[in-house]
């Protein structure tokens, strides 16, 4: 009971979404698990805006916090597939822009480069300029970054419709929070003098879809462990979480199939491992209706592991003691 206790809390099955217009101003305020989606494609081949041709981005923002275990998302591109092909998000205090590089063996990797610029309660503009050949990141109109090999020609053989979302990923996995004050999109390349001005050609027009409750548009159901994307020290933190949290169980179940001691140790073994592998598998599919928490593959064999380290533990103590 423990065990479901902990792998389904808080019980959220129809959570809020926590995203509403900012009082008084043009702009969004992004709570946890909060996310907005768009109507229309983003980028469409041909169409306004291009990946393979030149485009600004340009937002204003006010972080609510400097995050340090993962990278929440303020905005996120993805295909139909809900393949996430580049994203622009916060760490620590520091702007992180990644772009699809490739898929190897169903995992993504990224190219990346960022700029120092998102401090806490303090309102930044921040530009992206893709031009024909490099990248360039600018803060507060001043250019911090130019990046020549990290820009969207890495997306150019995909060219099919891209959707965004913003204040969270596909996955509802990585929420922002903090202000959306303004978010434009320009089919060009904006001059230094049209970024630092207020004024510029009009941008193109998106209309926004603010659910009421907080769905994850591509929750994934038991995600193997090599789609993961960011083997972080939050992603570590986890591994050893449910490691130990299924120790206890091991050693319990191990002591129980052995107590009349008519069962061989394999026997007995074999029960735990196979307890904790139908337990852990049971939180893990009942966590795939649960939008704030994560069906993951790998909690399901670290769980498997933290049983059998729990009753190898009894059993090497046991023989220890007795013989």
């Amino acid at each position: 009971m423990g065990l479901l206790i902990v792998g389904l809390w808080p019980f959220r099955f129809v959570p809020k979404n926590n995203v509403q217009w900012i009082d008084r101003q043009s702009g969004l305020r992004f709570d946890k698990y909060g996310i907005v989606c768009v109507k229309e494609p983003l980028f469409t081949p041909g169409g306004a805006i291009d990946l393979a041709r030149p485009f600004t981005i340009r937002m204003e923002v006010l972080p609510r916090e400097e995050p340090s275990g993962s990278i929440p998302r303020i905005l996120s591109a993805h295909d139909g597939d809900w393949r996430e092909l580049f994203f622009l998000g916060q760490w620590r205090d520091e702007l992180i822009l990644r772009i699809l590089e490739e898929e190897r063996f169903f995992h993504l990797r990224y190219r990346e480069t960022g700029a120092v610029g998102l401090q806490k309660n303090v309102k930044r503009s921040i530009v992206v300029r893709s031009d024909t050949d490099r990248l360039t990141l600018f803060v507060d109109g001043v250019p911090v970054k130019t990046s020549p090999g990290v820009d969207f020609s890495l997306l150019s053989d995909r060219r099919g419709p891209v959707w965004m979302i913003l204040g969270n990923s596909p996955t509802g996995e990585s929420p922002w929070r903090g202000d959306l004050l303004s978010l434009s999109f320009f089919p060009k390349a904006l001059s230094p003098e049209e970024i630092l001005s207020a004024g510029s050609d009009s941008p193109v027009r998106y209309d926004l879809v603010i659910p009421s409750v907080f769905r994850a548009p591509a929750k994934g159901v038991l995600v193997p462990p090599w789609r993961n994307q960011e083997y972080n020290r939050s992603f570590w933190i986890d591994v050893f979480v449910n490691i130990l949290g299924f120790i206890p169980f091991g050693f319990a179940v191990y002591a129980w199939a052995r107590k009349d001691g008519e069962r061989k140790n394999t026997t007995a073994m074999g029960i735990a491992l196979l307890l904790g592998a139908g337990i852990s598998l049971f939180i893990e599919l009942l966590q795939a209706y649960l939008p704030t928490r994560d069906s993951s593959l790998t909690d399901v064999l670290n769980n498997i592991l933290g049983t059998y380290i729990g009753a190898r533990l009894l059993r090497t103590t046991h023989r220890i003691l007795y013989g």
